[in-house]
């Protein structure tokens, strides 16, 4: 296991300085996790500045002052412990803060960007975006790994789809009298297996077969109580995964892509429960303009009544009901007949049609395109995208570059918040079939004073330091770091992060 807490020089992203949480990985595979940082009075982003770092055998610890309010000062201790069963590692978090004057209900809480894992609570499932609800715990998954957040009581807090800003406890803080709040993130190969750390419960062993009866080797499930998610997880190679249910019965279904799959009943005294899906379906797409195969994007939907498949991950290329191809492709698709739409964009027609997919095969699919407009001697490009490397964004870079191709752009600036990034590699490993103009930028964010594109900006330029300055000022940083970029000014108007709303109105622009 490996946590990589950043240098105080090195700030990134929404964090004010070094200090915070930046990568957790597995067995030196990728780091998924984008970041997480104290916040403060649900001011976002209002949180610990650190200046100091010492080392206290096996923790680390950092301090420094209230970003907002320098009468109040921060410490945050990161420090291993010993991990609960089933999970592999786990890292207590304790954040301290000592204020001048009395500070009444001063919110204590976190910044955190969930970069390519997908958040998950008990009740809401993955449907987390616009919520406040009290948790008992928060988790997070993907392929690689699942993270267990946990603290010291029940926590609230708004979330957005790829962000949690947690909301652990709302102290009256007494004059220069130290307040501590604690929570522990775990970190394991499932988040169903690790759930015993939050909640009492009982083990069961969940097993995953084929409508043969064969293994399904590492196949996804959810768990659901009284109609509502718990908790998610993936079994073993062998097809086996021991899990945490709270007492009470459950039900166990698989949600593997490209199978259908029903949820398999859970007695309150059973030890162990099998899911069964279907064997898998698949689709070998291949969509067509005038010259041959083109990117393009496949939509599909459900006929008399039947949901739209889910194909992956809602960010993934391929995810949700969508599939973006950068050319001829096989996408796993649950048996039956479906309603298939192909797009490229604004410039190309659409297509329509069924595909009947069957259980255990991979059928033939052909649609065809014409464009609508002549483009040559135009670029069509989107000068405003982000990935992982923003907070608020869960975007893989290759399906972003994809994803790109299949809406028909020639060209992308990418512009995540207050990072930048060398994407080389990713246009490369995207394999597109046609050439892709890449921009690199950033755009420079503020939550009182704008946010603002900035592009081309190559990644050894760094990140442009914008605190303390407002409009003006941060434009005059921009031309000063990057002289020859185009300087796009992002929804200027929108309440408080519009930069024309903070200067006023025609006559002071």
């Amino acid at each position: 296991m490996r946590f990589v807490v950043s240098g105080l020089e090195h700030r990134e992203g929404f964090h004010e300085t070094g200090g915070n949480l930046l990568d957790i990985a597995v067995d030196d595979g990728p780091d998924h996790l984008d970041g997480m940082s104290t916040w403060f009075e649900q001011v976002f982003p209002r949180q610990a500045a650190y200046d100091r770092v010492e080392v206290d055998d096996d923790a680390l610890i950092v301090s420094g002052r209230d970003s907002r309010d320098p009468e109040v000062t921060a410490s945050t201790r990161w420090e291993l412990v010993p991990p609960p069963p089933g999970a592999l590692a786990s890292l207590r978090i304790s954040t301290t803060v000592t204020a001048a004057a009395a500070r009444p209900e001063f919110d204590l809480g976190d910044i955190i960007g969930w970069g390519g894992l997908r958040h998950f609570a008990p009740g809401r499932g993955y449907a987390l975006a616009g919520s406040k609800d009290t948790l008992p715990w928060l988790g997070a998954e993907n392929e690689d790994h699942a993270l267990l957040l946990v603290a010291e009581a029940p926590f609230a807090g708004p979330h957005g789809s790829a962000w949690s800003d947690p909301i652990y406890a709302s102290p009256d803080l007494a004059p220069d009298t130290p307040y501590t709040y604690v929570r522990t993130l775990h970190v394991g190969q499932t988040l169903a297996g690790m759930v015993g750390a939050a909640v009492d419960g009982r083990e069961v062993t969940v097993i995953a077969h084929d409508d043969a009866g064969d293994a399904i080797p590492h196949a996804r499930f959810r768990i659901e109580q009284d109609g509502r998610p718990f908790s998610v997880g993936r079994v073993d190679g062998s097809g086996r995964a021991r899990v945490v249910i709270p007492p009470g019965p459950a039900v166990v279904t698989l949600e593997e892509w490209g199978r259908n799959a029903e949820g398999a009943s859970l007695a309150a005294d059973a030890e162990e429960v099998t899911a069964t899906a279907s064997s898998v379906g698949a689709v070998a797409a291949t969509v067509e303009g005038p010259d041959g195969a083109i990117p393009a994007r496949l939509l599909f939907l459900g006929l008399d009544g039947r949901p739209a498949p889910v194909l992956g991950p809602d960010h993934h290329a391929i995810g949700g009901n969508r599939a973006n191809l950068a050319g001829p492709g096989t996408v796993q698709v649950p048996p039956g007949t479906w309603d298939v739409i192909a797009t490229r964009g604004p410039a190309w027609s659409i297509a329509r049609q069924h595909v009947v997919v069957t259980a255990g095969a991979t059928v033939p699919l052909r649609m065809r395109l014409e464009p609508l407009l002549d483009t040559e001697g135009w670029l069509q490009c989107d000068l405003h995208q982000h990935a992982v490397y923003s907070a608020d964004s869960a975007v893989p870079p290759v399906d972003g570059v994809i994803a790109s191709a299949a809406e028909g752009l020639d060209c992308i600036a990418t512009t995540d918040h207050d990072a930048v990034a060398d994407w080389s590699r990713h246009m490369e490993a995207a394999d597109l079939s046609a050439p892709m103009l890449w921009m690199s930028g950033i755009e420079v964010t503020t939550h009182e004073d704008g946010h603002y594109n900035v592009y081309p900006h190559p990644p050894e330029r760094g990140v442009i330091e914008k605190r303390g300055l407002q409009p003006v000022g941060i434009a005059a940083a921009i031309r000063a770091a990057s002289p020859d970029a185009i300087l796009q000014v992002n929804h200027p108007r929108a309440g408080g992060i519009g930069a024309f709303n903070r200067l006023g109105g025609p006559a002071q622009i």
